[in-house]
Formats: structure tokens, sequence, C-alpha cells
């Protein structure tokens, strides 16, 4: 996406938010923090975060493994509120510590297995926002948006770069319990940033999520995501999707009963070159006690073989294995069955142990239309938060190819510092 083009459109619908503001009655907005434009301007705060990591990739079929010891930086600076309006600006740099050993898709070291982390200095946000009526917030700029689960909507907050959706942003509780988002972005900022010639997309992407959360054992969430692709290698992901989640829980003596369950339908949109037609599945059942969660799940991305049930704004990453070989479905679909096991230890324990969580998964993948093996992934991490500030933990993937793609063994350290 254009930053001129997208900061001329944060002007223009910042003129039109501010229009009223010169009649209105201070009684019938927000309640104001600054007195002036300038006072909010110098009441805002500063927030900063690092994350370093280090990644090692062995993938069958390339005689070096990757290492990729990288440091992401975000520096943002919130202004305080005026007469409703507020604003909030943040740079992120990513910058590669030691030797470049990995192929960060834009650097050209193609001998090497892929991490995407490409080195750059970019916008990471930048938007002003509009809380001055009751129950109704109006964003308009760059803005990361997390949406629900992030199976469809998500920040891509496991990159070092982050995904970004420049446009307008609605969202408002008309009445209690009930609530709704809608997003229009005419650009997506994406991991393999504006170096790449698919770095970004650019098209047409109407989001909306509407919420209820009056039932007395969980929340339902409809959606719809209609996306339109304009760039010649993203015309296939063109598609309208329409679906719901309940995701509940209920207490039973000791034990926590979770349930997500999850369905959706998707066909051809817009720039699409061809037909089709898809559906999204997801029935997890999950048991809690005494910091042990027990999850096991289904779930179905459907497929004719050539075309498939994508989700190519989500959280990819924290789906379907973090091996990451199936971030784009394959053509005859994916079915994946999985198991996890997950332990925090809390205050009972020693300190050192309290807040760490542990947690394995296996998965066992299957293609949708023919049930043709896959393969299996055995994923790990343990967690350990170091004070209010700072945190440190260690993942591993290990997926075994059976018929798709390769093995591959993923290992990474991470180390984060928020204020």
């Amino acid at each position: 996406m254009n930053l001129a083009r997208m900061i001329a459109l944060g002007f223009v619908a910042g003129s039109v938010l501010c229009a009223p503001l010169a009649v209105a009655d201070e009684t019938d907005t927000a309640s104001s923090t600054s007195s002036s434009f300038i006072d909010a301007i110098l009441d805002g705060e500063f927030s900063a975060s690092l994350r370093y990591r280090y990644a090692h990739i062995d993938q069958a079929g390339f005689a070096e493994d990757a290492e990729a010891s990288t440091i992401q930086i975000l520096l943002g600076y919130e202004t305080g509120i005026w007469e409703g309006l507020s604003a909030f600006g943040q740079l992120r740099n990513v910058s590669v510590l030691g030797s470049e050993r990995y192929n960060s898709t834009v650097n050209g070291l193609a001998q090497y297995p892929v991490e995407a982390d490409p080195d750059t200095t970019e916008v990471d946000q930048l938007f002003v926002r509009y809380a001055g009526l009751p129950n109704l917030t109006v964003t308009v700029g760059r803005r990361k948006l997390n949406w629900g689960n992030q199976r469809f909507v998500s920040a891509l907050g496991w990159r070092q770069n982050n995904r970004s959706f420049d446009g307008i942003v609605v969202e408002s509780t008309p009445v209690n319990d009930l609530s709704f988002r809608y997003a229009y972005s005419l650009g997506v900022n994406r991991a393999f940033t504006d170096e790449s010639p698919v770095g970004n997309f650019d098209g047409d992407f109407h989001l909306f999520n509407l919420v209820y959360g009056g039932l007395e054992h969980g929340t339902l969430t409809g959606y719809a995501y209609v996306n339109d692709f304009d760039d010649a290698f993203a015309l296939g992901l063109s598609s309208q999707t329409y679906g719901a989640n309940f995701t509940g829980s209920t207490t039973v003596n000791d034990l926590t009963l979770g349930m997500v369950l999850e369905y959706a339908h998707q066909s051809d949109f817009g720039n699409h070159p061809s037909s089709y037609d898809a559906y999204y599945f997801r029935v997890e059942p999950s048991v809690s006690a005494h910091g042990l969660t027990l999850r096991g799940g289904l779930e179905i991305l459907d497929g004719d073989g050539t075309n498939s049930f994508k989700t190519p704004l989500a959280l990819l990453h924290a789906y379907n294995g973090w091996a990451d070989q199936f971030l784009v479905t394959p053509g005859a679909g994916l079915q994946d069955v999985y198991g996890s096991a997950s332990y925090r230890f809390g205050s009972d324990t020693p300190e050192f142990l309290d807040g760490v969580r542990v947690t394995v998964a296996y998965h066992d993948f299957q293609a949708e239309e023919s049930s043709m093996s896959y393969g299996t992934e055995w994923d790990g991490s343990i967690v350990v938060p170091l004070g209010d500030h700072f945190s440190t933990s260690l993942k591993f993937a290990s997926y075994s190819a059976d018929g798709f793609r390769v093995d591959t063994e993923k290992v990474w350290w991470i180390f984060t510092a928020r204020y």
C-alpha cells in the first residue's frame, strides 16, 4: 500500500470527522483529557518493545541449515484526547544480528530454508481515532487488527514484520452484550515488506464482525469477509466468506469444560479467475483443572482438487502446526486432527516456576478430498515470564512428511521486553 495514499485518506477522513466539532456541544462528546490540541500532543505517552529471536531450521533438500538471528524494535507514541480525537504512530525496525544465514524471501539467499523475517524499517501503525460519540469509535489510517481467534483477521504477531491494514475501522456497542466492527481496507502490508514484489496486497477488503456476549456459557460471533485482490499473484485469493463461531465454557466441580465450534462457507468473488465453493469446520473440546489444560480438535479446510478454503489474512502460525507447512491450503484441502496438553505453574510452586507455561501438541494431517496422508507434526514450547516487562521462550516444531512437502525441524529462542 502506498503510504502517501494512506496518509491522504487519513487527512480526508480526519477533515470529515473534525467538521462537526465546531458546532457540537461539549456535553455531547466524550470527556476530553486535554484542554487544547497542543496539550493533547504533549500529554501523550511513549511505548517501546524489543523482541530478539534466534531460529534454527533443518529442512530436507537443503545442504545447509538456516540460522536467523533478528531483533524487532517497536517505538510508538499515542497522543492525549482532544474533543474526542487522538492519534497513534509507531515505527518498526527489524535488523539481522550477526551472519545472515537464512532466506528472508528478499535477500536472495535461496541456498537456505525460509525464515520470512527481512530486515527493514517501516511505519508499523499511523492512525487517527475519533471517539466523541457514545458507543462509537472510528479509526482512519494504518492499523493492526487482531479479531477474535485470529483465524481470519490478524496482525501476524508471530513474524518480526507484522501485518497492518490501511483504511477505516468502525467499532460500536449499540446495546449491552452486542458489538460490531467493520473495516474497509484498500491495502494490506505483509511480513515480506515493501522490498518484495509479493510483499503487500492491494484491493478492496471488507471485514465485518458481530459479537454477542450475552449467552450464559459463551460468546457467539458472526462474520463476513469479502476480499477482492488486485495483485496478479493474489487473484486466486479473492473470495467471500460467511461464518459463525461459538466459544464457551462451563465449570463442573473443579473442572472447566470448554468448547469451540465454528463453520464458514467460502466462494469466489471479484477478480478470482474461476468458480468454487468450499467450507471450513472446527470443533475443539477442552478440559482444564489445577493449571493443566487438555485440548483436542478437528479442523477441516475444504478443497476440490484445484481450489480450496483459504485464510490469507490469518495468524497462520497458530494453526495447523508451528512448522508452517500449511500457510496456503493445498488444492485437495486439509484435515487436521490435533491434541495438546498445557500446564501453567501456579503460586504454590517455587517462585522461579510461578507463571511458567509448558505446552506439547501433536497434529495428523490429511487431504480433505481424498484422505491421503500429508504427514504428522510434534510441537512444544516453554514460556517463562521474567517480571513485569520481560519474558523468554523456547519453541520447537518437527514435521514428518508423508506425501506433502518435506521433513522439517525448527527451533526458536525468543527474548521480549515491553515498556
